[in-house]
């Protein structure tokens, strides 16, 4: 349970940096569908949304195979 803690921490310090952004700039100017057919088109946001999922999946799995 510690080590979660700690990747969980770990994980919101990575997002939280400045490092984490896709690319430099503002998606402010972005209206309508832009958002998201940019977030879509863009592989660095793509790339990002597969890793995302692919972590969400992978806790889904681990949490019902648990019982929990």
């Amino acid at each position: 349970m510690q080590a979660m803690k700690q990747l969980g921490v770990a994980g919101l310090a990575l997002l939280a940096s400045n490092a984490a952004f896709a690319h430099p700039g503002s998606h402010g100017g972005l209206g309508g569908w832009e958002p998201v057919t940019h977030f879509l088109a863009s592989p660095y946001h793509l790339i990002g949304l597969v890793v995302l999922a692919s972590v969400i999946t992978g806790l889904a799995m681990w949490h019902a195979r648990r019982g929990s």
